[in-house]
């Protein structure tokens, strides 16, 4: 004879599975936040040197091109930080 399982059992084994994904998760998004801050503050300051520059009236193209070079990495490195959604769960059992 098998032994007794009750329906609540099985549905609190899988929210235990649901939070022990959502807890393994938070560590990738945590790194994935502290990744996009890092690279929306190295954006930031360099917005802020060319407004300056270009506020003093000293704007070398060397240094605009530089700038404008290094956005187009910045914003792929952003991007590539998107990760992939997970697969959907399976069905619960009937």
């Amino acid at each position: 004879m098998a032994p007794f399982r009750c329906h609540h059992c099985e549905q609190f084994e899988r929210i235990e599975q649901l939070l022990e994904t959502i807890v393994a998760g938070q560590a990738s998004i945590d790194a994935a936040t502290a990744a996009i801050t890092t690279a929306v503050t190295t954006l930031d300051a360099d917005v802020v040197a060319l407004t300056a520059a270009l506020a003093s009236g000293s704007v070398s193209t060397d240094a605009l091109d530089a700038a404008v070079a290094t956005l187009a990495p910045a914003v792929n490195a952003v991007t590539a930080l998107v990760p992939t959604p997970p697969p959907p769960p399976p069905p619960p059992a009937p």
